[in-house]
Formats: structure tokens, C-alpha cells, sequence
């Protein structure tokens, strides 16, 4: 037996509690994180910020080391930007917990790239 729940909006397809076996269509909390993640994760200006992070960080690592510069960064773009760019019907601390998450995984590839810049040049 499969049981759905339809909002008229996609959503993800996970076992339904008490339907042993079934499959449920859930459009719950879990979709809106996802999607929230998702949008920040394609945003070009956020994106820019981490790169710009990263160059600064790089730039400045003897004087100011790396960890602290690149986590302070990260909580200052999850923070600023919902700040200033409202994401309409979406809590505030939810924006900066999505954001948080978004800038960290963006910036894993571009402490990636970097890495590979700095070895090709030796």
C-alpha cells in the first residue's frame, strides 16, 4: 500500500509512519530547508562573497592566520545577507542556519580550487 500527501508543490518520497512498507509524499519542513539551502547555494552574489573571503583570507594569512578569518566570514555573509536581502516568508535565525550551511558548502570547493592554484605555482 503506498500512501501519498500532496500539496500541490514537489516534495520527497519517504515511508510512511504506521504504513509499513508504504511510501508517503511529504512537502513538509524538510522541503523548505532543502529548497532555502538550495537557493542560497545558486546565489551568485553569495558565492562571490565566499571567493572575495577566501582571496582576503589568503592575502592576510600571515598576519591574521586562517581558521579564524574564514569562519568569521562565513558567519558574516550567513548573517548579512538575509539581513539585507529579506527572503520574504522565511524566519530570520532559519535563513542564517540555511546560510551557514549554503556558505560551508561553497566553500569547500573554493578552498579546493585555491589549493590547486597554490600547487601548480610551486
Amino acid at each position: 500500500m503506498v500512501a501519498f500527501s500532496w500539496s500541490g508543490r514537489p516534495g520527497l518520497l519517504l515511508p510512511a509512519p504506521g504504513h509499513h512498507g508504504g511510501l508517503v509524499f511529504s512537502n513538509g519542513w524538510r522541503n523548505d530547508v532543502i529548497d532555502l539551502i538550495l537557493s542560497q547555494i545558486t546565489d551568485v552574489f553569495r558565492i562571490g562573497l565566499i571567493i572575495a573571503l577566501v582571496i582576503t583570507m589568503r592575502r592576510t594569512a600571515t598576519v591574521t592566520g586562517r581558521f579564524l578569518p574564514l569562519v568569521l566570514g562565513v558567519v558574516f555573509v550567513a548573517v548579512i545577507l538575509p539581513a539585507t536581502l529579506p527572503q520574504g516568508a522565511v524566519a530570520f535565525r532559519d535563513a542564517v542556519a540555511a546560510g551557514l550551511v549554503a556558505n560551508l558548502i561553497i566553500l569547500a570547493p573554493v578552498l579546493a580550487v585555491a589549493a590547486v592554484i597554490d600547487r601548480s605555482r610551486r
